[in-house]
């Protein structure tokens, strides 16, 4: 009964929703005769305002074609704000050094001169490995307006006075500030850098770049003064005065001991005249003379009661020349008087014997090939010769010093390098001494 009374209902409401929408065709019909004409309608203003935007589109890519091609900014290196907003960027290398040496150099880490044979010994054959030569410095850019430019470095190694082997200390190598003027070609420089005399090194692997050897000039603290002259495009001469602080020093040998020097009512004055024109190769010849006058005090030591004061002043002759675009020559001449600060004399600065500054003269030169980007090759030598009729029993005297070495780059700023060299010392009313030297080396540049 139940389920009768369910089929029924359900019939009933099928037949009347069958006659609901038979009823309401004609409504229907007439409805979307109306609505497709309205639909009409907006398509036919929606193709209209798509034609007009069209339009405006094409007018607007002429417009921007034909505007100037402007170049995207140069991203910025990376940089520090230091407190005068100065951009720092760093630079330096990390090396290690594997040297054996047949005789006793000093000091032994780097060689200078070698040491006379001890009493009762023959073998005097030594090894020695540091990287204390690992370097790190920092040039700062305080201003850059295109009229003054005003910059810094700051420069240390490791070859300061350590503990030991392996706890180096650091030895400020250059700190200093330069004011720049281009326009004039102009500079102030104010701080410790690189001495203006003999201004070259030589290419060798040995930290000592020749000193003692024939190679004078060291690093001091100096108020300088640059000025340039172009005589055309591609020539140029350059002037420049400084006045030097001294490093001081000591002096011992057999005979005694002086005390450090200090210098004597101003300052020692360096000069040098340069002339820079083309060369072989499209690159650069830079010839010079320079020279330097100071007066020192060596205070009283163990031999004599009273002070001595001493002139130290060389003349120096410096060239660097391409021979062409792969062969390049470059060397140094020196003579002068009291230079052991500046590692002239085979680094002696004043004579026990007549109280005088040791009379030296030396220089050195070499010849590099560049075989290719990554493989480089040295050959040279010099030499240091003090006056040895100034010197006592025991002073060194002549000491010399010949070089071959090769680098090679094997990876992305990374170089293996390794230098043959024979120095020879000789002493007076003493026997002559000389050492190979065989030293390898692995350098990160960066």
């Amino acid at each position: 009964m139940g389920k009768r009374m369910k089929s029924g209902l359900f019939v009933s409401l099928v037949l009347a929703s069958l006659a609901l929408l038979f009823s309401t065709v004609p409504l229907y019909a007439q409805t979307d005769a109306e609505t497709m004409q309205k639909l009409l309608q907006r398509v036919d203003a929606l193709e209209k305002r798509l034609a007009e935007t069209e339009a405006k589109l094409a007018e607007a890519q002429k417009t921007v074609a034909e505007l100037p091609a402007v170049k995207p900014e140069a991203k910025a290196p990376t940089s520090f704000a230091a407190v005068a907003n100065s951009r720092i960027e760093f630079y330096g290398y990390a090396k290690l050094d594997m040297a054996y040496d047949t005789g006793r150099v000093f000091p032994g880490n780097y060689a200078m001169y070698v040491q006379p044979m001890p009493l009762n010994q023959n073998n005097n054959s030594q090894y020695n490995m540091t990287a204390d030569q690992t370097r790190l410095g920092m040039n700062f850019t305080a201003v850059d307006t295109g009229d003054v430019k005003v910059t810094g470095k700051l420069e240390f190694d490791l070859y300061g006075n350590g503990t030991a082997n392996n706890k180096p200390a650091p030895l400020w190598r250059h700190f200093y500030m330069q004011v720049y003027w281009p326009k004039w070609d102009f500079s102030i420089l104010a701080g410790q850098t690189s001495d203006i005399i003999s201004p070259l090194n030589a290419p060798t692997i040995n930290y000592t770049v020749q000193w003692a050897q024939g190679n004078i000039g060291y690093r001091h603290p100096q108020l300088r003064f640059d000025k340039g002259w172009a005589i055309n495009d591609k020539s140029k001469f350059d002037w420049q005065l400084g006045f030097v602080g001294g490093s001081g020093h000591s002096y011992t040998n057999l005979s005694g001991t002086y005390n450090s020097a200090v210098t004597s009512y101003v300052p020692v004055v360096m000069t040098r005249f340069g002339f820079t024109f083309p060369g072989a190769g499209d690159r650069k010849v830079n010839l010079g003379i320079s020279g330097h006058y100071g007066r020192e005090t060596f205070l009283p030591g163990l031999v004599h009661e009273s002070s001595v004061r001493l002139s130290t002043y060389s003349y120096n002759f410096d060239a660097f020349v391409p021979l062409s675009k792969n062969w390049t020559f470059q060397g140094e001449y020196y003579y002068g008087a009291d230079l052991d600060q500046f590692f002239g004399g085979s680094s002696q600065a004043v004579s026990l014997k007549d109280e005088l500054g040791t009379i030296a003269s030396g220089g050195w030169a070499a010849i590099t090939y560049q075989a290719s980007p990554k493989l480089t090759f040295n050959l040279g030598g010099g030499a240091d010769s003090p006056r040895i009729s100034q010197l006592e029993t025991g002073a060194r005297g002549n000491n010399s010093n010949i070089f071959a070495n090769v680098w090679y780059t094997f990876a992305k700023q990374t170089q293996v390098g390794f230098e043959v060299s024979r120095l020879v010392t000789g002493y007076v009313d003493k026997d002559t001494v000389n050492a190979m030297r065989y030293q390898l080396a692995f350098q990160y540049n960066f």
